[in-house]
């Protein structure tokens, strides 16, 4: 039995959470000049998702006990700890890409120069929480045999959480730049990842591009005679958005065929491109090429990286013939500007006054329309939540499939009822039977 004791407790215990959330919606237009003479520069319109989501989670418990006991016949000392901890962590991340012409979208082509525009709505969310607690224990207790037991005890406890997600959309409209390309090492056109910086619109402007993949090359008419592709003058397709029409204006002969019998012929020439994004400019001959069809048929097909980025699309297709008497393929290729975010740009905060650039009525348009989509979300957002208010205020939701189901419980109950009434029929008739 206990004689007498002397005990202290110590508790200590804590709480703490975090949360942030915050959103940002950005409209960005460029404002580089176009050539003049250019009218069918084609827009490629594409939309990137991007998201990511983090979860970690920590606890830790830590326990230790001494006991010491002292008597007229023993002397024992026992002792106690343990230690846990846990840790678990879980990262995702997606990443979704579409591209689509302008022109697939429908509608009539812009009456001004297309320009970049890109929309991007992001929205970053993070919540941790965190707990502790300890408890503590000291003491001596003296039991009636006379010994006496002397102790210490603590205990410690701890856990966090917390939850991280991110995600961007971004909305970008960007204009196209459509050289052909002669495909004479390749099935298709390719465009890989690797950049390349050219004047493809003659402007003076640099901006940066897909490189081809290996047995593709440009068509290129060297004007200056120089042997060099100084800009996009010198290839088929950038100054008018047509390479297959500047091609065939050079028809000499109206056979719909640039051969040999065409002047042009012999001052054609193909650039490959070398692994530095150098030039390697080749003659027809040295490619295999014997004449090149003019006529062509529109085509659409988006060229992405592995990513699922958008570098360009197929926007016609034709054929050229070879000198050993095959067929092959030559192409209209829309490529897409990759250096967007370095041209000189305007920014517009949605929700801030005093900040709007001043811009076209088309592009005031496009962003009109798209503040009044963002409008438009908010409202239907609205009425839901009015709804289900409505709904849990009258103890039930109004839904068709309440009223189907009711009618369904009352024909079961008939047939059940039924079946009862044919039972005790049958029952009586056996009785009957059986006087």
């Amino acid at each position: 039995m206990i004689a007498s004791s002397q005990i202290s407790l110590f508790q200590d215990s804590s709480r703490q959470v975090s949360a942030f959330d915050s959103s940002q919606l950005r409209i960005r237009q460029s404002a580089a000049p176009e050539p003049q003479g250019q009218t069918n520069r084609g827009t490629e319109v594409s939309l990137i998702r991007q998201a990511a989501y983090r979860y970690s989670s920590q606890e830790q418990m830590a326990f230790s006990s001494t006991s010491e006991v002292t008597g007229s016949n023993r002397a024992a000392t026992f002792t106690s700890s343990e230690l846990v901890e846990k840790s678990s962590e879980l990262f995702l991340m997606g990443q979704q890409a579409l591209t689509v012409s302008r022109a697939a979208l429908g509608g009539e082509a812009a009456a001004e120069s297309p320009k970049s525009l890109s929309v991007s709505a992001g929205r970053y969310m993070f919540y941790s929480e965190s707990e502790t607690r300890s408890f503590a224990s000291t003491g001596s207790i003296t039991l009636d045999n006379g010994e006496t037991i002397d102790f210490t005890l603590s205990l410690r406890q701890s856990q966090s959480r917390s939850y991280e997600y991110s995600e961007l959309i971004q909305i970008q409209e960007r204009p196209l730049t459509d050289p052909l390309v002669i495909n004479f090492g390749a099935s298709t056109a390719r465009l890989t990842d690797t950049l390349f910086e050219f004047d493809m619109t003659g402007n003076g402007e640099t901006a940066q591009f897909a490189s081809l993949g290996a047995g593709s090359g440009y068509l290129v008419f060297d004007r200056n005679g120089n042997g060099k592709v100084d800009d996009g003058s010198e290839l088929f397709g950038p100054e008018s958005g047509s390479g297959f029409s500047e091609l065939a204006a050079f028809d000499d002969d109206g056979n719909r065929w640039i051969d040999a019998n065409d002047e042009i012929f012999q001052s054609l020439s193909v650039w490959v491109q070398t692994a530095d994004g150098g030039q390697d400019l080749r003659s027809l001959a040295e490619v295999g090429v014997q004449a090149l069809y003019v006529d062509s048929v529109d085509d659409r097909f988006t060229l992405t990286n592995p990513q699922g980025v958008p570098l360009g699309q197929i926007k016609a297709s034709g054929i050229y013939l070879t000198t050993d008497g095959d067929v092959r393929t030559l192409e209209e290729l829309d490529l897409a500007e990759q250096n967007t975010e370095s041209a000189p740009a305007v920014e517009t905060a949605l929700g801030v006054r005093n900040a709007e650039p001043e811009m076209s009525g088309a592009v005031s348009a496009r962003i009109a329309a798209i503040q009044n989509a963002l409008e438009k979300l908010n409202e239907i957002r609205e009425k839901q939540q009015a709804f289900i208010e409505a709904s849990k205020e009258q103890g039930e939701e109004k839904s068709p499939l309440d009223g189907y189901l009711k009618i369904i419980d009352k024909l079961r109950l008939e047939l059940l009822n039924s079946q009862d009434e044919k039972k005790q029929a049958a029952s009586r008739y056996l009785e009957f039977a059986k006087l």
